[in-house]
């Protein structure tokens, strides 16, 4: 079993001490750096390689909530990150998944084996978001190199959508269209 590296950024000594202790009652090993704030994170982060996973208190003194996960995105941007509330709080989680969290756990809730879960999910995640997003950019690239029009029909409401470049190549030159069409009568 490979050992999976994380980093804790909890301002709590207390806090952090019950997060690993937790780590160690899973499955998996893990090899856990404990840092403070966001500032240690970033010095950390100049005199290491990234971790696997990043575990990130929420109610951080220098930011928290939402503010949390943006800086910490921003200073590990390939890294999942797995947020840690002081309460379970659907608004928060949402706000914080919409922020660049994989997932978001109350610590008042927290166990062993959820905690281990939630890490292995949020790396599998993640890994599966940068396939979709490296999927898009060369889709992208070949629609454009290749000069293609796209088109999308969405069934669930009879929408037909056409690029600038497809309506071209039918001889229209609007900017984009929509067509729906009307129920029948019978």
């Amino acid at each position: 079993m490979q050992q999976v590296s994380c980093v804790l950024i909890e301002n709590s000594v207390t806090e952090a001490d019950a997060v690993q202790r937790l780590l160690q009652q899973g499955k998996e090993a893990y090899a856990c750096k404990h840092v403070k704030s966001l500032a240690a994170f970033s010095t950390m982060l100049q005199a290491s390689a990234p971790a696997d996973v990043i575990l990130l208190d929420l109610s951080l003194p220098e930011a928290d909530g939402v503010e949390a996960v943006i800086q910490c995105r921003a200073l590990g941007p390939n890294v999942p990150i797995v947020a840690l509330a002081e309460h379970d709080d659907m608004d928060l989680a949402t706000r914080v998944l919409a922020a660049g969290s994989q997932d978001c756990l109350a610590k008042t809730a927290l166990d062993a084996r959820t905690l281990g879960r939630t890490v292995r999910h949020a790396i599998v995640r993640f890994r599966l978001e940068q396939k979709r997003t490296i999927a898009e950019a060369r889709m992208s690239s070949a629609i454009e190199g290749g000069k293609l029009g796209v088109w999308d029909w969405l069934l669930s409401d009879d929408t037909f959508t056409g690029s600038t470049r497809y309506l071209a190549h039918l001889g229209f030159t609007l900017t984009i269209f929509t067509c729906r069409r009307q129920p029948s009568n019978g």
